[in-house]
């Protein structure tokens, strides 16, 4: 059974509209690019919160397309050792962190993180700088 949760998952949170990107310079990479913020959502393996989190998010659709359409969105996991540990540091999870191209946190660290919170953070952060 938990094999099954987790793949249904792992299906909804690599899938469209959202796009979460797993490789942080790949993500970097984009967002310099495409003059766009890093949306990181941190998370660590076995939160149920942190599934819990994306579940909700894969299943609004309006606030995923709203997601992938003014953001890079980056799902980084704890223990990941390709991304920068010490700037990423949080000890709750899931954790957002809003930042831009240049690695500036245009945010500070947003726990708990929930879907209302989230919407505060697209309205009032990246929508009005744009």
């Amino acid at each position: 059974m938990k094999k099954w949760l987790l793949f249904c998952v792992a299906a909804l949170v690599w899938g469209r509209p959202t796009g979460w990107m797993g490789d942080y310079e790949a993500a970097l990479n984009r967002a310099q690019q495409e003059k766009k913020p890093l949306l990181i959502l941190m998370v660590k393996p076995g939160c149920e919160a942190c599934g819990g989190v994306l579940m909700q998010i894969a299943e609004d659709e309006a606030l995923a397309e709203k997601i992938a359409g003014s953001t890079i969105p980056l799902l980084l996991t704890k223990g990941m050792k390709r991304y920068p540990i010490e700037m990423y540091y949080t000890p709750s999870y899931p954790t957002l962190f809003l930042v831009d191209g240049q690695e500036r946190f245009l945010i500070d660290p947003v726990v708990p993180v929930s879907l209302p919170a989230l919407r505060s953070v697209l309205e009032e952060k990246v929508f009005d700088e744009r």
